[in-house]
C-alpha cells in the first residue's frame, strides 16, 4: 500500500507517483544550472524529509544536503523557510560555506 505521493507537470502533463515505506519516494527538478531533489523516507518509525541542492545529472552530480528531518518537527515549526534557513546555518558546510553554484 502507498504512503508517500508525489505529483509532477510539465509541458507533456501531469504524472503522480506512489512509495511505499521501504521505496520511499523521490523528486527532481532542475535546470542547466543546478536544482533540488526532494525525498521523503521512513526511518526509525518516522517520515524523514530530505531536501538538497544538486548539480544537473550531466555534470559533477555534487549535492548539498539542505535539511534532513523528521517530518513531524518541519511540521510544527511556524515557518517553513525559517526551518530551512536555520538547517543551512547549523549544517556540517555551514552558512558561510555554502556556494550555490559548487
Amino acid at each position: 500500500m502507498s504512503h508517500f505521493y508525489s505529483n509532477i507537470r510539465g509541458s507533456r502533463g501531469a504524472a503522480t507517483r506512489c512509495g511505499t515505506k521501504n521505496s520511499g519516494i523521490v523528486a527532481e527538478a532542475y535546470s542547466y544550472e543546478g536544482g533540488a531533489r526532494i525525498t521523503i523516507e521512513h526511518r526509525n518509525g518516522e517520515d524523514h524529509l530530505i531536501i538538497k541542492f544538486i548539480d544537473h545529472p550531466a555534470s559533477s552530480n555534487q549535492s548539498v544536503t539542505i535539511l534532513d528531518e523528521p517530518l513531524r518537527l518541519v511540521k510544527s515549526n511556524s515557518s517553513a523557510m525559517g526551518y530551512i534557513t536555520r538547517a543551512i546555518e547549523h549544517s556540517p558546510q555551514g552558512r558561510d560555506n555554502f556556494d550555490p553554484e559548487k
